[in-house]
């Protein structure tokens, strides 16, 4: 799982239903992969304008990665290069291979599996 799709993922059970507490999901990784991607500068820049930026912070933090907080980031940190490589490291390069999400309303646990996220829910939690 990478950062782009963790921005993106919220719990739907019905004790999270019609809350926004159900993002962004706390991560618990056994496993992480970094594989090496071509930088893309432009890329990266129109990436990063369109993700959640709370997301982001918690995946960083979650894999202890985190180096900018991207809530507060200023227009002179983005000016820099190391900033945009590391973002293209963060969304690119970074995986989560195995571990869990966890709801940080309801505490629902999510498998995560050779970079697959099991989301499915019991009829119970429907």
């Amino acid at each position: 799982m990478k950062a782009i799709t963790h921005n993106v993922l919220m719990c739907n059970t019905k004790k999270c239903s019609g809350t926004d507490k159900n993002y962004p999901f706390i991560i618990k990784p056994t496993n992480i992969l970094n594989r090496e991607v071509d930088f893309d500068l432009e890329r990266t820049k129109k990436i990063f304008d369109k993700q959640d930026k709370r997301g982001l912070n918690q995946y960083c933090k979650d894999l202890n990665i985190f180096k900018y907080d991207f809530t507060t980031v200023d227009d002179a940190t983005k000016q820099q290069k190391e900033f945009w490589e590391y973002v293209h490291k963060v969304l690119n390069e970074t995986m989560v291979n195995d571990g869990v999400l966890i709801c940080p309303n309801c505490n629902r646990e999510y498998p995560i599996k050779n970079g697959i996220i099991n989301m499915v829910l019991q009829d119970d939690e429907m």
